[in-house]
């Protein structure tokens, strides 16, 4: 099932992409040759008009093939005296793609990746419509903290974080993960609102000890799954594996992550203790002893919400705004994280990652009936419309961001580049793209 989901996902993205191309192409009386979906040899094709609409093998891609563009592999030749190649030449007078205006190909070149974004616009007011969105309140507040003798309280909505303005509860925690605190130095400023009245407040980072096991797991779990294993950790030195799921410690049972993020929380640590845990790997039963260690960890001394509550109509439409800028905002911020080296290539994720996680959003809400599947999937789609819609726009030769450089320095000199040097720019380009892709993939499989 995953994969069908997968194909039908990554269908409708680069359907929409190749559409905002065809739909400004046609506006702009651009003959359009093929429009197809899926890349490789044809499946299945049709000719309607002056346009062949084509299915192709390999759904990892798409194109909008325009008469003179960068694409188009040119007409086939035949004697240019008949009356055929006359007629031909007349009907095509004017509607190549280097005939139009820098303005008009530049809007051609946009259109997909804007089409990405009002995708993922649309589905954003689809999923907050229904379940909502998520205010960033806080939900609790550390009395030996200095976030309390600041004057923060439960309840306070939080609008601003250091420089950063604050929609969802999602936006405090990219930033907390891309800026993470880590000295009782650090200075946090925040904007509030409580009844209706603007508050600020700036006060130093909270430290605290607390036991380190080293896994990763999600609180709002429906059991206590690990999605991930530290390498030599006390868990890791203890025997437990990635995708196990524990059910119980030191004789307390664990039904969910929200039992065990209670339990860990907590639980005080003696010196040289031991936790006995039990996990359960597939059908097997397994007991571990840990021996966790104490560590010192720095926070802002207040947890926020991440649950979704209803809202107005009018503030579906406004929350559906910031939803598309968070997302954007996120590809940018993790590209900027991934060239400045605080994100490893080897993270990257491709179509066979795709795959994985739709595969396990999949699972995850499938135990949770239709709608929540149908949420889900909807959320991963507005998260990856959003993605396709910024990585497109990066200034990389052939791909949309590349020529929409190449129209700007158009305007910029007042003449264009020759087709032939732009050609071996793009070709260079989809070389290194598609080596590009074939690293991803292997690390993909690597993971998977």
């Amino acid at each position: 099932m995953k994969y069908v989901l997968a194909i039908i996902i990554l269908g409708i993205l680069i359907l929409v992409h190749e559409f905002g191309h065809f739909v400004l192409a046609k506006k702009n009386g651009i003959l359009v040759k093929e429009f197809s979906i899926g890349l490789g040899p044809r499946l299945f094709s049709v000719k309607k008009g002056e346009t062949r609409y084509s299915i192709k093998a390999l759904p990892i891609g798409g194109s909008c093939i325009m008469y003179g563009g960068i694409d188009d592999p040119g007409e086939e030749e035949e004697d240019p005296d008949s009356e055929e190649a006359k007629e031909r030449a007349k009907y095509l007078e004017g509607r190549s793609f280097n005939d139009k205006s820098v303005w008009a190909r530049i809007a051609v070149l946009f259109a997909g990746p804007l089409f990405n974004f009002l995708l993922a616009f649309v589905l954003s007011m689809i999923v907050i419509g229904f379940v909502g969105y998520a205010p960033a309140r806080i939900v609790a507040v550390d009395e030996k903290s200095s976030a309390y003798e600041a004057g923060l309280r439960e309840g306070d909505i939080i609008t601003k974080y250091n420089s950063n303005s604050i929609h969802f509860g999602r936006e405090m925690f990219l930033e907390e993960y891309i800026n993470p605190i880590d000295s009782e130095d650090d200075v946090i400023y925040l904007e509030f609102v409580r009844n209706g009245e603007k508050h600020s407040a700036s006060f130093n980072a909270h430290s605290y000890d607390k036991i380190a096991l080293g896994i990763s797991y999600q609180a709002d779990s429906n059991e206590a799954k690990l999605y991930g294993v530290v390498e030599d950790s006390p868990m890791d030195a203890a025997g437990a594996k990635e995708d196990d799921v524990i059910t119980s410690i030191n004789g307390v049972e664990i039904n969910s992550g929200a039992d065990l993020h209670k339990y860990l929380e907590g639980f005080e640590l003696n010196e040289n203790e031991s936790i006995s845990m039990t996990l359960k790997r597939g059908s097997e039963e397994i007991q571990i002893d840990v021996k966790p260690t104490l560590l010192t960890y720095y926070s802002s001394g207040f947890a926020f919400n991440t649950a979704r509550e209803k809202t107005s109509p009018i503030k579906v439409l406004e929350y559906s705004f910031w939803e598309l800028e968070y997302q954007i905002e996120t590809v940018y911020k993790s590209l900027v994280m991934l060239f400045t080296g605080h994100i490893s290539p080897t993270e990257l994720s491709g179509p066979v990652g795709i795959v994985d996680v739709i595969g396990d959003t999949y699972d995850e809400a499938a135990s949770q009936g239709a709608f929540v599947v149908v949420m889900s999937l909807a959320n991963i789609t507005i998260l990856l419309s959003a993605n396709l819609g910024v990585m497109n726009l990066l200034p990389i030769p052939a791909l949309d961001g590349g020529r929409l450089l190449f129209a700007f320095i158009e305007l910029i000199r007042r003449k264009p580049i020759s087709k032939e040097r732009e050609g071996i720019v793009h070709f260079v380009g989809m070389v290194f793209l598609m080596a590009l892709m074939v690293f991803i993939v292997v690390n993909d499989i690597k993971r998977w």
